[in-house]
Order: C-alpha cells, then sequence, then structure tokens
C-alpha cells in the first residue's frame, strides 16, 4: 500500500494577558483567585475545505504530484514534532478532520486558580491561544512572569501536519419529485440501513 500524501498548514500560539498585578508599592502579598476557562471552537468544513484549497495549489505549482481530477481532505493531523502542543488541541485536530459538519462546535471548562503576589513584586499571567483554519483554543497551558513578554514571544507560527486521502463524488445523480411514494423511481439510491429514501419527505413532494 502506497504512503497517503502529505501536506503542511501554518496555524499560531498566540500569548493572551489574564492579569497583570502590580504589588511593587505594598510590603504585604496579595493572595488572588483567579477563575479562567480551556475552551475551543470549529467548523470541521471550514478546516476540510482550506486544506483541500491549499492541496490544489499545491498541484497547480508543481510541487506535490496527486490523482488527476480527485479533490484531496485530510484523514489526519497533528502539530509538527518540536512544536509544544497540548491536549485540547490535539483533540481538536482530531475532530476537525473525522467530522463534516458546517456547524460550529463548541465547548468549555472552567477552573479555578490561586496566585500568590509577594511583597514589592509584580505577577503577569498569560494563557495560551491556538488559532486555525476553521478553529481557535483557549488550551490550558498558563505562563506567569513579572514583565510583560516581549512582542517577539507573544505569537507563534505553529506547523500542521497532514495525511490526505482522494475524496469520492457521485456524479450524474438528479432528484426526482414525486407525489406519492409509489412514484419513486425503481433505480434510486436507497438507504443503507433500510430507512426512507426519500429526502423530502413530510413535505408534499414539490
Amino acid at each position: 500500500m502506497s504512503a497517503r500524501p502529505t501536506l503542511t498548514i501554518t496555524a499560531r500560539y498566540v500569548w493572551e494577558l489574564v492579569f497583570d498585578y502590580d504589588n511593587s508599592g505594598n510590603s504585604g502579598e496579595i493572595v488572588h483567585s483567579y477563575e479562567y476557562t480551556t475552551s475551543g471552537s470549529y467548523t470541521s468544513t471550514t478546516f476540510n475545505e482550506t486544506v483541500t484549497e491549499e492541496a490544489r495549489k499545491l498541484v497547480e505549482s508543481g510541487s506535490i504530484q496527486l490523482q488527476s481530477g480527485a479533490s484531496y481532505g485530510p484523514v489526519s493531523a497533528s502539530v509538527e514534532a518540536g512544536f509544544s502542543t497540548s491536549t485540547e488541541v490535539n483533540n481538536m485536530l482530531q475532530y476537525t478532520t473525522k467530522e463534516q459538519s458546517e456547524e460550529t462546535t463548541t465547548w468549555s471548562i472552567k477552573e479555578t486558580r490561586q496566585y500568590t503576589i509577594g511583597a514589592h513584586s509584580r505577577l503577569i499571567l498569560y494563557q495560551r491561544h491556538f488559532y486555525g483554519p476553521g478553529m481557535s483554543v483557549q488550551d490550558s497551558a498558563l505562563r506567569t512572569t513579572s514583565v510583560p513578554l516581549p512582542a517577539d514571544e507573544i505569537e507563534e507560527e505553529v506547523l500542521i501536519d497532514l495525511e490526505l486521502e482522494a475524496r469520492n463524488y457521485i456524479s450524474g445523480m438528479t432528484v426526482v419529485y414525486a407525489d406519492q411514494a409509489s412514484h419513486a423511481p425503481s433505480d434510486r439510491v436507497r438507504d443503507w440501513f433500510g430507512g426512507s429514501d426519500d429526502i423530502n419527505f413530510g413535505f408534499e413532494g414539490k
């Protein structure tokens, strides 16, 4: 069995500010409780369409060789080795390659942590966000510093490795309208599990 073709697309990590407590003017410490959220949202069709379009561009430029006339979609996706990642991001990449939904799926989990800002000190908290085609993740990676992060550390490009496969489509189909089930054509496409093959059932034909 020949190896599947591969493709790399870019995404990005961004460290976004959560809070900045400056206690440098006080001689006592401060204990701060903070409720943070890990969350995500994705639209699998947006991700898949982006991958298909990138594959098409590479074929047209001659960068990769794929089956002529075929449309390719992802079957697996992972953050390229050498880049840090998280369970939330890895799970999101799995969902977007397995599903084919136009709806946006969202989830969120709230947790509480305590932070102690010492006397005459400053504490800055950042949370990492992941942004890719059709998806965003506010993941569980948190970072504390005593000074603001420099601009070149706020955002990082990350590479996503994908395996592709050709997508097969049915051509030459037509929709037949009828007023009664008995008028359905004999060569119609039937439901694999024996369900109704009337896709317009309940809407009175035309």
